[in-house]
Order: C-alpha cells, then structure tokens, then sequence
C-alpha cells in the first residue's frame, strides 16, 4: 500500500510539502526544493529501525559521505506522519511492521525546521543487506557502539541521532520499559 493522500487531483505533482505554522497546521503547498530552501516549517517522520537484539540501523546520510543517521523523509503533501514512515520500510524490502511512536519534535535549526514525527519500528526478520538493498551502506550498531561513536566522533552522526538519544525510553527493548 502506499502513501494515501487527501489531495487526490495533486498526485501527478511530484515533491509538494505542506508548510505549516507553529501549531502544525497546514498553511499551503509548496515544492520541496523551495520549502528546504527558504528554511520553512514542514513535517518530516523519522524511522528507527531495531533488530531482535536490540541493535539500531544507522544509514549513509545522502551526499555527506562521512555522516549517518536514521531514515529522515519529508512527509508528502496530504499524507500522514505514519504512512510515510511506512513508505520507508517499504522502499527498503521489508514487510509491514508495527510502528511505536516516541512522540514529535518541534521545528528548530537543527531539524531543518520540521516538525518531525518519530517512529520505531523492531524487526523478527533478517535485514536485507545485499548488495542491491536500499540498506546496503548502512550499519547496525549496539547501544555502546552508538553512544561510544556519539561521545567520540559526534560530527559523524546527524543531528537527530543525537536528539534521540536523549530521550528516555526510546532505545530499550519492549520487555525493559516496564
């Protein structure tokens, strides 16, 4: 299934985002080029991806060879925050999975100014890390690995990794959060 939008006679425009004002409720329509240009406030989801053990994925950041994060996309005009959270997972190769949200980050310099839903998805399959996988360039690190990298090489990770290890809860397995 993909991305339902409520702007069905728009579906032929491709890369529209909603700008929103600061209660996050839609202003008007705009390309996305521009709206990242001129700094605009938008909505965003962000994807944790976590194995059976608990181990995050951590992707190669586009066009910054030396930076990694989580799966960052900016939500389609008219889409929801969740549907295209799992577009993500889809356009990786996995099956629908039960996604656990952590909540909404408000808009600020360091999230390019999105409103930025946040989402954890945990696998019980193997990761498809082949060669020809969107995934293909993408890590799996244990919480030690991440915060020893987070303390030791913060430029290599994006702003949103480290938000995100800020916040409580976010990173246990299901069965340690009681």
């Amino acid at each position: 299934m993909g991305i339902v939008s409520i702007y069905p006679a728009l579906a032929g425009i491709p890369d529209l985002l909603e700008v929103v004002d600061s209660n996050n409720k839609a202003l008007l329509l705009m390309p996305q080029e521009q709206v990242l240009r001129q700094h605009l406030p938008h909505r965003r989801a962000m994807l944790i991806v976590c194995d059976r053990q608990g181990r995050i994925v951590l992707c190669r950041l586009h066009g910054q060879e030396q930076s990694w994060g989580f799966a960052l996309c900016p939500v389609p005009a008219g889409a929801s925050y969740e549907d295209t959270a799992c577009g993500v997972l889809a356009s990786w190769g996995l099956p629908p999975l039960p996604l656990h949200s952590h909540g909404l980050w408000p808009p600020c310099a360091t999230n390019s100014y999105a409103f930025t839903a946040c989402y954890r998805a945990n696998l019980h399959c193997p990761l498809p890390l082949a060669a020809s996988s969107p995934l293909a360039e993408s890590m799996l690190l244990d919480m030690d690995e991440l915060r020893g990298i987070a303390s030791s090489l913060p430029q290599q990770l994006a702003p949103e990794v480290h938000w995100a290890l800020t916040q409580k809860g976010l990173f246990s397995l299901p069965h340690e959060r009681r």
